[in-house]
């Protein structure tokens, strides 16, 4: 058993498990912070329980206490967006007036929200990349994928009934279409190095998107 001097300070051990008095969801939410910190530095394989451990101040088998697996908590890392992104798609995205305001809010909401929480947004773009090495991750990805499509199909069938649709459109090509717009912008502004890019991005969504104010001929 190590000895110290009187001038030396106890050494504080680590407490196995969750930290006494700890309060439960702040615990639980560090973790996931952190989880989505280490899997937009390194993607899903180099994800360390042990590096999120040492990040929150725990240890790695205090985490087995909220989540059950890697997985469980590479999958709850990215889920943990999903509220305050459907809070966005509920007063920007459904408000809109018609189909094509309402997509084009949705791109511009992709944008800000890996704008303002890029850790998460590259999260979920990470599990995506690794999807098709591995089953278990590609049944969490497309879970996670389902809540954008749900909503694009949505605007669609709505589109229909007011009848903003052309006969016999093909609804499933317009579905491809928008999530995948949606992925390559959100995947670009979760990576965005600096402010700079940021509103090259934003610009290029005006651009594309919106009637540019410096435009002033016919569309």
């Amino acid at each position: 058993m190590p000895v110290s001097s009187g001038d030396e300070r106890p050494v504080r051990r680590r407490t196995l498990g969750r930290p006494a008095n700890a309060d439960s969801a702040a615990t639980r939410r560090a973790i996931l912070a952190a989880a989505s910190a280490e899997l937009a530095a390194g993607g899903y394989e180099r994800l360390s329980l042990e590096t999120v451990a040492d990040r929150v101040g725990i240890t790695r088998g205090a985490i087995y206490r909220y989540f059950g697996s890697k997985l469980d908590l590479a999958r709850n890392a990215v889920r943990e967006a999903s509220a305050a992104f459907d809070g966005a798609i509920e007063g920007q995205v459904y408000p809109a007036g018609g189909l094509l305001d309402q997509l084009r809010a949705l791109v511009r909401v992709a944008a800000n929200y890996a704008f303002e929480h890029p850790d998460r947004s590259m999260g979920y773009y990470q599990i995506g990349r690794l999807a098709p090495e591995d089953e278990e991750i590609a049944a969490a990805f497309r879970e996670l994928s389902r809540q954008v499509r749900v909503v694009i199909v949505e605007l669609i069938a709505r589109a229909e009934e007011r009848g903003e649709l052309a006969p016999g459109v093909d609804r499933a090509a317009i579905i491809q279409a928008v999530a995948g717009l949606i992925w390559m912008v959100g995947s670009g502004a979760a990576t965005a190095p600096n402010e700079e890019v940021r509103q090259q991005i934003l610009h290029g969504i005006e651009l594309f998107f919106d009637r540019p104010p410096w435009f002033t001929g016919p569309e």
